[in-house]
């Protein structure tokens, strides 16, 4: 019987109903080298993925932890408190999370996605493994930092939808339905580091991005070479994958192969 994974269960990572399903991870040739190399995946912090919205809240969830933040501010008022500016204590906690959480991105397909490889250069470089494999690879049990968890992205409309609320790490599972096509599986790490920050008042950024250790030989299936891209490209993401030692299969894409009619 397979032992489930000490984070399999956390309410707000959702995980693939098959966890044997294919998941990718698109990279360019130096994000691939560096993955040899270190043998450790990067997880960029969340205001630096290049989405303004990364960590941010849809309409109705701003609105209703703005009513809370009045709410409670009238209470302590109507007690002889102060009011605590508890609105901009959520806003300035909820900007600092961005600055501490940290996520490596994987797209959830059991094929090659053609829309994906568009958004890369002609030498790109896609690594194929599973959910079940790259959960296997990342730390996770309490007392073993990092502290990293697994799930699907949920996409919403802005505008018209919410998510629950009560939890760090609901901001960050979500995206907007623009997204939709990247059907994204991330993994993640907040660093509590970020919470102390706001309390002391320091406010402090956090690195660009951590690094975690993972067993390639474990983690990965197959590398993928982008279509189109020269024969060269194949000869060298080959023989570099062999001198560090990584024994498995390098692929050119055939998403370009010759139509048959």
């Amino acid at each position: 019987m397979r032992m489930a994974h000490p984070l399999e269960n956390h309410p707000v990572f959702e995980r693939p109903a098959d966890e044997n399903v294919r998941i990718w991870r698109y990279i360019d040739l130096a994000k691939y080298l560096d993955l040899l190399e270190t043998k450790q995946l990067y997880f960029a912090r969340a205001d630096l993925l290049g989405d303004p919205f990364e960590g941010s809240l849809p309409r109705q969830n701003s609105e209703w932890r703005t009513k809370q933040g009045e709410e409670v501010a009238r209470k302590l008022i109507s007690h002889g408190g102060r009011d605590p500016e508890l609105r901009t204590w959520m806003r300035t906690k909820l900007l600092s999370d961005r600055e501490w959480t940290f996520i490596n991105c994987w797209h959830v397909n059991q094929h090659e996605s053609a829309a994906m490889w568009r958004l890369y250069p002609a030498q790109a470089i896609a690594v194929r493994s599973t959910y079940a494999r790259l959960r296997a690879c990342l730390p996770g049990a309490p007392g073993k930092p990092p502290l990293v968890y697994v799930g699907l992205v949920r996409y919403l409309d802005y505008e018209a939808d919410a998510f629950e609320e009560g939890n760090t790490y609901w901001p960050f599972i979500h995206k907007r339905k623009s997204f939709e096509h990247e059907k994204e599986l991330r993994a993640l790490h907040h660093d509590e580091t970020g919470d102390l920050e706001v309390w002391n008042g320091t406010l402090r950024k956090g690195p660009p991005g951590v690094r975690v250790d993972v067993d390639l030989e474990h983690l990965i299936e197959r590398i993928f070479v982008a279509p189109q891209s020269p024969a060269w490209l194949y000869e060298l993401v080959r023989k570099v994958s062999d001198r560090y030692g990584l024994g498995k299969p390098v692929e050119q894409s055939a998403l370009d192969a010759p139509a048959m009619f």
